[in-house]
C-alpha cells in the first residue's frame, strides 16, 4: 500500500480510500492544558526519512511550534502521541482505534488528505493467491474506512 499511486504501467493500482489528516493528542496530555491554538501545545512530527515533505509537516510549518520530537514511522507516531509526548497530525479515520486520542479543534484550515493506493504488479495480480490477499485488503479497507464515517 501506497500513499500515491504508482507511477508505472507495469503496476496494477487501486484508490481505496482518501484519509483526512487532523492534528490530535491524548486526552490525558490535554488534561488541564489551556489550548486554543497550536503553539499551546508541544509537538510530535512524523518525517519521511527520505526527507520528502509529508503534508502533515507542511501545516505543523505552517501553524505549530518546531516538534519536540520527530519519529520516522507512524507506529512511532502513534506511540508518542498515546504516552503523552505531545499533539501530532493523525488521520481523522483512524481514530476510531484509539479512543483515547481526540482530534483537536483550533478554527485553523485541515491538513491536507491523502489517497491510500494497493499496488500490485500487473502479471501477479491474476496470481489466485495474491489475488485473494488483495480481496482481503480491499474488502477490509472498505469495511473500516465505512465504519468511521
Amino acid at each position: 500500500m501506497r500513499n500515491i499511486p504508482f507511477p508505472y504501467s507495469d503496476f496494477f493500482s487501486k484508490k481505496l480510500a482518501t484519509l483526512h489528516l487532523a492534528p490530535c493528542a491524548s486526552k490525558i496530555y490535554l488534561a488541564g492544558k489551556n489550548y486554543s491554538n497550536p503553539s499551546d501545545l508541544e509537538w510530535v512530527a512524523l518525517v519521511s526519512p527520505s526527507g520528502t515533505q509529508l503534508p502533515e509537516n507542511q501545516w505543523m510549518s505552517a501553524y505549530a511550534p518546531p516538534a519536540r520530537l520527530e519519529v520516522t514511522n507512524l507506529n512511532s507516531l502513534v506511540v508518542a502521541i498515546q504516552h503523552n509526548l505531545g499533539a501530532g497530525i493523525f488521520t481523522q479515520e483512524a481514530l476510531v482505534i484509539y479512543p483515547e486520542i481526540e482530534e483537536l479543534d483550533f478554527g485553523l484550515p485541515a491538513p491536507a488528505s491523502f489517497e491510500l493506493w494497493l499496488l500490485v504488479h500487473r502479471t501477479l495480480r491474476v496470481v489466485p493467491r495474491v489475488r485473494v490477499v488483495m480481496d482481503f485488503i480491499q474488502d477490509l479497507a472498505k469495511e473500516f474506512f465505512e465504519q468511521g464515517k
